[in-house]
């Protein structure tokens, strides 16, 4: 046998050995959470006008005094007011703008947990809006080849891959994600806005083109989440079906094992 039919042979058989299985995945998730429903402004009851009657005699009589004091007094139209201003005692009538400006900064604070934004990463999170960008591929450790039996339990290791050292899912995400494998829509629009974007792609296998995955897609302002099987980096012209890709997951991780 000549040296270059060794050579094309050994290159060839190394080019088909599988090596390790992996998780190829593209995340875009922009997730606006919905505001809640304002509650109808309760109408003011009027004040209540006071008796006249007495005032004049009063004035009629100096001496005279009135019957009931107490009422009238609880009655008047300045009591609400001073309840009103009574927010902030120690602030002066002349520094409401000054309070309101505070008040926004401190909640802002409060409410932004992390943001990591590089040149194709962001990692955004505050209680209004998730914002999940990332693109890579996540190696397996044994124990988690050997467990990974469906596209829950891979999702579920992406939930626990850091990527220069943050996570590229975030519990939230997880939950969306999890949601649209479940074909659950109903469940997904009480959970985000309609301005909200998705976009995952997930495979499992040795490489693309020998792997299977799935791709989720919502477009912002749109009500469609389109849903794709993948396998070997080909689309699948099927409906929507879990269960075959979960088989698929299954027969890489027995082929895995028994090699």
């Amino acid at each position: 046998m000549k040296f270059k039919e060794i050579f094309d042979r050994a290159v060839l058989t190394e080019e088909h050995v599988r090596k390790g299985l992996k998780i190829f995945y593209e995340i875009d998730l922009d997730l606006i959470k919905p505001k809640a429903p304002e509650q109808p402004a309760v109408p003011q009851q009027p004040a209540a006008t006071p008796e006249t009657t007495q005032p004049v005699q009063d004035a009629q009589n100096p001496e005279q005094q009135p019957v009931n004091s107490e009422p009238m007094s609880a009655e008047t139209p300045e009591q609400p007011q001073q309840e009103i201003s009574q927010g902030t005692p120690e602030q002066s009538a002349e520094e409401p703008e000054n309070t309101e400006q505070d008040s926004t900064q401190s909640f802002s604070a409060s409410s932004f947990k992390a943001s990591v934004v590089t040149e194709d990463e962001v990692s955004e999170t505050t209680e209004e809006r998730i914002v999940r960008k990332f693109e890579g591929v996540a190696s397996l450790s044994e124990s988690e080849k050997d467990n990974i039996q469906s596209f829950e339990d891979v999702v579920d290791v992406l939930s626990r891959t850091k990527k220069n050292g943050t996570e590229i899912l975030d519990e939230f995400s997880t939950e969306i994600i999890n949601l649209c494998i479940q074909q659950n829509f109903q469940e997904i629009k009480t959970k985000v806005d309609k301005k909200s974007k998705i976009f995952v792609e997930v495979y499992y296998g040795y490489k693309k083109d020998d792997s299977c995955g799935l791709r989720f897609s919502k477009r912002p302002n749109s009500d469609m989440l389109t849903s794709t099987m993948l396998i070997d980096n080909e689309i699948i012209s099927a409906k929507f079906n879990i269960e075959k890709l979960n088989q698929q997951v299954a027969e890489y991780r027995n082929y895995d094992a028994n090699k």
